[in-house]
C-alpha cells in the first residue's frame, strides 16, 4: 500500500478547521487535494454561567467526562491545572490526546470509540455509583454518555461547553466544484456536519451528491446521520480518529473507483 492513498484525489473536508487544521494537514500527507466546505461553526455557550459555576466547584467531582476534542479546548481555556483527585475519561482516542495535550491524565478510554463503550467502560469498572460526574459537551452532544452513566448510578452534570452552529457555505461554489469534477470524496467528523452540509445544500442536491461521490465518515454516530437521510457511507473510519477518517477516505475513494468503472 503506497503512503500517499490519496495522492490526486480531491478530498472534501467538512469539519471546522482552519485551511492547514489537523484533518487537512493528514489528507494533505495522505497526496489528496483538499477542499474546505466547512459545513459546520462553534460558537461559546449561549449562557456561560453553568460552565463557570461548574468548573469553579471542579474539586468537588470525581469525575470529568469528555466526548470530543472542543469539550476539552472549552475547559482548558477555563481552567489552567485540574484537581489531583479528579479522574478524566475520554470517549476515543482522538478525544484522550486533546486531553493529554492539555496536561491532563486520562484515566479511561474504551477499546471501541463510543459513548456507548465509554458507559460500558463504567460498567465493567463498577466505579460509576455515586460517583459525581461532570459533562462538558457541545449542545447537539447525543446523552448517551450522561444517561448512561445516570443510569448507573452516577450523579451527571451535564454543561454546555459550545454550541455548534451552520457555516455560512457558497452552496452554488460548491456545487459547482463538485460538478466540475474537483472533488471525489466527502468526509465527515460529526452529525452536525451532515446536517450542516444538508442544510447548505438543500436535501435533494445534498442526497445528489452523496450518492455520485465517495463518502468517508469517522463513526457510527455520523453514519447513522446519513441512514436517517436515507443515504450511505461508503467507508467507516476504524479506529474514529482523524488518521482512521484518512483512511476511510481512501477506502471510499477505492470504492468509488470501483462503481465507476
Amino acid at each position: 500500500m503506497t503512503d500517499r492513498p490519496l495522492s490526486g484525489v480531491g478530498v472534501v473536508v467538512t469539519r471546522d478547521e482552519p485551511a492547514d487544521g489537523p484533518l487537512a494537514e493528514r489528507l494533505a500527507r495522505a497526496g489528496a487535494r483538499v477542499v474546505a466546505w466547512p459545513a459546520v461553526a462553534t460558537a461559546e455557550p449561549a449562557d456561560p454561567a453553568p460552565l463557570a459555576a461548574a468548573l469553579a466547584a471542579l474539586d468537588r467531582f470525581d469525575w470529568l467526562v469528555v466526548t470530543s476534542a472542543r469539550a476539552v479546548a472549552a475547559v482548558a481555556a477555563r481552567v489552567a491545572t485540574l484537581p489531583a483527585a479528579l479522574r478524566v475519561a475520554a470517549v476515543g482516542e482522538a478525544t484522550a490526546a486533546a486531553a493529554r495535550g492539555a496536561l491532563w491524565p486520562v484515566d479511561r478510554v474504551p477499546e471501541t470509540y463510543s459513548g456507548e463503550a465509554l458507559v460500558e467502560a463504567f460498567r465493567a469498572a463498577g466505579d460509576a455509583a455515586g460517583a459525581r460526574v461532570l459533562f462538558p459537551a457541545g449542545d447537539r452532544a447525543a446523552p448517551t454518555v450522561p444517561d448512561g452513566l445516570a443510569e448507573l448510578g452516577a450523579a451527571v452534570v451535564r454543561v454546555e461547553a459550545y454550541r455548534t452552529r451552520p457555516a455560512p457555505l457558497d452552496a452554488e461554489r460548491c456545487l459547482a466544484s463538485a460538478a466540475a469534477g474537483e472533488v471525489e470524496v466527502l468526509t465527515f467528523a460529526s452529525p452536525s456536519a451532515v446536517d450542516g452540509l444538508a442544510r447548505a445544500l438543500g436535501d435533494d442536491a445534498f442526497a445528489h451528491l452523496v450518492d455520485r461521490l465517495a463518502v468517508a465518515v469517522i463513526g457510527a454516530a455520523t453514519a447513522t446521520a446519513l441512514q436517517h437521510r436515507g443515504l450511505a457511507a461508503d467507508a467507516v473510519a476504524a479506529p474514529s480518529t482523524l488518521d482512521g477518517l484518512v483512511a476511510a477516505a481512501a477506502r471510499a475513494a477505492r470504492s468509488r473507483l470501483r462503481r465507476i468503472s
